[in-house]
C-alpha cells in the first residue's frame, strides 16, 4: 500500500509541475533566463526542469558560441579537431532548430606550443588538414541570424587565406555576405583585399594583425552591390607587422569609411604613416582612441586638422612605457593639429602605464601641465574633461591614491582645477585579457 501511495505522489508532482510550468507566460520564462544568461550550469539546470523550459533556456545557451582551439598539451595527434567542434556540429545537425537562436561566432585559436612543436603544427593543422567539419558547421550557420563573427588566430602570426580549403574560404565569404552580421573581428589573418566586399552589412569592424595578399583573389560581387564597409561606423584596426600592411590611402580600395564615427588605433607595428591618413579625414569622426608606438620607439607623426566634429580623443601610452620627454612632445604636437577654428572636443583622456608608483620622475608629468594647459587655451573653453589615468602593474600596488593626489598637485595651469582629474590605479595582469579586451573601446 504504501509503495503504491508513493508512486501515485510522485506521478501527481510529476503531472502538477508539468501543468505549471506550461502555464507559465513566456515573458516570466525569459525574465527567469535573462537573469541566469551568465550562469551556464543553472540555464542548463533550468532547461532540464521541464520540456517547456528548454527552448527558453536554449535561447541563451546558443546565442553565444565560442570555440577555442586550445589542444590538449598531452595529446600526440594535434591535427584533429578539438572536441568542442566535433559536438557542436553532431548537436547541430541532429537539431537544426537550434540554428536560430545562434548570433555571435567565435573562433579563437590559443595555444602554447611544447618547444619541439612548431606553433602552426600545433594550433592550427587540424584547420588546414580536416577543414571538412568547419566547412559543414558555416554551411549550417548560414541559417542563423549571426550578428558577430570573430575568427582569431593570436599565434601564428598570420595565416594565409590561400592555405585554406577553397570550399573552407566559399562558406567564410557567405557567412561575411549575411545581411544580418554586423560586427567582424579578423586577428592574426591574412587575406585578398576583395574579401571586404562581400561584407556589406558590418557595421563594427576590427582588423587586429591583418594584412592583404592576392595569392588568392576573390571575384567581388556585381557592380550593383553596395560599396563594401559603407555602413561600418567602428573601426579597431592594429596594423600587421607584416609589408603588406592594409593601405586605407588607396582610393580604389576596399574601403568607404564615410560613415566611421568611432576609430580605434594601435600604431605599434606602423611603418607607413601615409597608409592611414586618409583616416584622420574623415569628418563625421567624433570619438578617436590612439595607442602610439611603446616607449622604445618614436610614435610618428599625426594630424587632426580635418577631424572638425571631434569630440573625444585618447592617447594610450600604455604598451609598456610611462611618460617621458619624447612622448609629451608627441602629445603637444598632436594637441596643436587640432582644429581651433570652431573648435569641438569636450573630452581629452590620456593613459599612462608604470611598474609602481615608487619608481615614477613626477617631474616629468609635471612637463604634461605646458601641453595641456595650451590645448585648454587653445580650445576656449570648449574643453570639459581632461581625465589623466595611470595604471600600474600587478595584483598588489601600495600608494595608488598618495600618487593620485602628488599627480594632480604637478598637473597645474590656469583653469586646471575645472577640468583637470587624475585618476591611479591597479591593473592585474591576466593572458587572456589582452585577447578579450583588445577591441573594447577604453573609456
Amino acid at each position: 500500500m504504501w509503495l503504491l501511495l508513493s508512486i501515485y505522489d510522485t506521478h501527481l508532482q510529476l503531472n502538477l509541475t508539468n501543468t505549471m510550468s506550461s502555464n507559465l507566460p513566456e515573458d516570466i520564462l525569459h525574465g527567469v533566463t535573462s537573469v541566469l544568461k551568465d550562469d551556464i550550469p543553472s540555464l542548463r539546470a533550468f532547461s532540464l526542469t521541464s520540456r517547456n523550459f528548454t527552448p527558453a533556456a536554449q535561447r541563451h545557451l546558443f546565442h553565444h558560441i565560442s570555440l577555442p582551439g586550445k589542444l590538449n598539451p598531452s595529446s600526440h595527434n594535434r591535427s584533429i579537431p578539438p572536441k568542442i567542434v566535433t559536438n557542436l556540429h553532431s548537436i547541430l545537425t541532429k537539431n537544426p532548430s537550434l540554428l536560430r537562436y545562434i548570433h555571435d561566432i567565435h573562433i579563437i585559436q590559443i595555444s602554447h606550443s611544447p618547444p619541439d612543436q612548431p606553433m602552426m603544427s600545433y594550433s592550427i593543422l587540424w584547420i588546414l588538414q580536416h577543414p571538412n567539419i568547419l566547412v559543414e558547421l558555416f554551411n549550417l550557420l548560414e541559417s542563423s541570424p549571426i550578428e558577430s563573427f570573430t575568427l582569431l588566430f593570436h599565434e601564428p602570426a598570420n595565416l594565409k587565406w590561400s592555405n585554406l580549403n577553397p570550399s573552407l574560404c566559399t562558406a567564410l565569404q557567405n557567412l561575411f555576405r549575411k545581411p544580418t552580421l554586423r560586427e567582424l573581428r579578423l586577428e592574426g589573418f591574412s587575406v585578398p583585399p576583395q574579401l571586404f566586399f562581400h561584407c556589406v552589412g558590418v557595421e563594427s569592424l576590427a582588423l587586429i594583425n591583418v594584412s592583404t595578399n592576392d595569392d588568392q583573389p576573390i571575384q567581388p560581387p556585381s557592380p550593383s552591390t553596395p560599396h563594401p564597409l559603407h555602413k561600418v561606423k567602428r573601426l579597431y584596426y592594429t596594423p600587421s607587422s607584416s609589408d603588406n600592411t592594409i593601405d586605407f590611402s588607396n582610393p580604389t580600395g576596399s574601403f568607404n569609411l564615410n560613415e566611421l564615427n568611432f576609430l580605434w588605433l594601435n600604431l605599434y607595428n606602423l611603418t607607413r604613416i601615409s597608409s592611414i591618413s586618409n583616416l584622420f579625414h574623415i569628418r563625421n569622426l567624433t570619438e578617436l582612441h590612439i595607442k602610439p608606438a611603446s616607449y622604445s620607439r618614436t610614435p610618428p607623426r599625426i594630424d587632426l586638422t580635418a577631424l572638425v566634429n571631434l569630440v573625444k580623443l585618447t592617447l594610450s601610452f600604455d604598451n609598456g612605457g610611462s611618460v617621458d620627454r619624447d612622448s609629451i612632445g608627441w602629445i603637444d604636437h598632436t594637441l596643436s593639429s587640432l582644429p581651433t577654428a570652431k573648435p569641438s572636443l569636450r573630452t581629452f583622456v590620456l593613459r599612462f602605464s608604470a611598474p609602481r608608483p615608487n619608481e615614477v620622475d613626477l617631474q616629468l608629468y609635471h612637463e604634461l601641465s605646458e601641453p595641456l594647459g595650451n590645448a585648454h587655451r587653445r580650445l576656449r573653453g570648449v574643453l570639459k574633461q581632461v581625465l589623466v589615468l595611470v595604471r600600474f602593474s600587478g595584483h598588489k600596488v601600495a600608494g595608488t591614491a598618495d600618487f593620485a593626489r602628488n599627480l594632480t598637485q604637478q598637473l597645474v595651469w590656469e583653469g586646471s582645477q575645472e577640468v583637470l582629474t587624475v585618476d591611479a590605479g591597479i591593473v592585474p595582469w591576466v593572458w587572456p585579457m589582452r585577447i578579450t579586451a583588445e577591441c573594447k573601446p577604453l573609456d
